[in-house]
């Protein structure tokens, strides 16, 4: 449609496109971004909405086919790179996506600084199992958690990462203090939260209330709001089936 090669026509198209996404009407999104590309190649939120629909439906192929088009329309931009790093932590390729959240944070872009700080504590604390560096890697992510708080103390993420960082050191009560009040912050939409909580109250032998944490993790993740796309967060379904 020529209509789409007007500005405001492309926003209300784009908004319906994202209307479809969120009632579920997946296909009907996916074709409508695509008519917005064919018209207007360099749209690149749409090229990031079509990436985002694929890595929800588990076709990371296809998700990076649409981020290296994107990365080629706009090099740089910030959130073209936030999504190729989260693809890369997805896969757990722990040191590609190191390099693109490192790259972010030299770029100051204040809405982007706290998600790479928070996604490089993330790769630190995932890789606490690398011989002579579980001091060290430790160390790092509880930094970059603490950095973004003296920033944005009611920061929900980074303040569960330093819960995982108290809980690692063993101190239990204080970690299940911040798990707590990091579902106060939240409005309790935090999921690992609750996963977290569920760890700690298992290595206190609270049997039944470390259950009940694993089976409302369980519920809000298999509940469709939070996609199953990643090796670790499958990881952690494996371990919570175990227990």
């Amino acid at each position: 449609n020529n209509r789409l090669e007007q500005a405001s026509a492309i926003s209300i198209a784009f908004n319906l496109a994202r209307l479809h996404e969120v009632v579920g009407r997946t296909l009907a999104a996916v074709e409508l971004h695509k008519a917005i590309l064919k018209r207007n190649p360099a749209y690149v939120n749409c090229y990031l909405r079509l990436a985002c629909i694929a890595i929800d439906c588990g076709a990371l192929k296809e998700c990076a086919g649409w981020l290296k088009i994107a990365a080629e329309t706009d090099p740089g931009n910030p959130d073209v790179l936030t999504l190729i790093g989260n693809l890369h932590l997805s896969l757990c390729d722990w040191t590609p996506a190191q390099q693109v959240f490192d790259g972010l944070l030299t770029k100051k872009v204040q809405n982007v600084e706290a998600y790479a700080m928070l996604s490089l504590g993330n790769i630190y604390f995932a890789n606490l199992n690398i011989q002579g560096r579980y001091s060290k890697h430790l160390m790092y992510a509880s930094e970059y958690y603490k950095k973004i708080l003296t920033k944005d103390s009611e920061n929900a993420y980074a303040a569960n990462g330093l819960g995982t960082i108290l809980a690692e050191k063993a101190e239990l009560f204080k970690a299940k203090e911040v798990f707590n009040r990091v579902r106060e912050v939240s409005g309790d939409t935090v999921a690992d939260a609750h996963l977290n909580l569920g760890h700690v109250y298992l290595a206190q032998k609270r049997h039944p209330e470390a259950l009940q944490m694993y089976q409302s993790y369980l519920k809000r993740t298999e509940d469709g709001s939070a996609p199953i796309t990643s090796k670790s967060r499958v990881d952690d379904k494996v371990d919570v089936l175990q227990y």
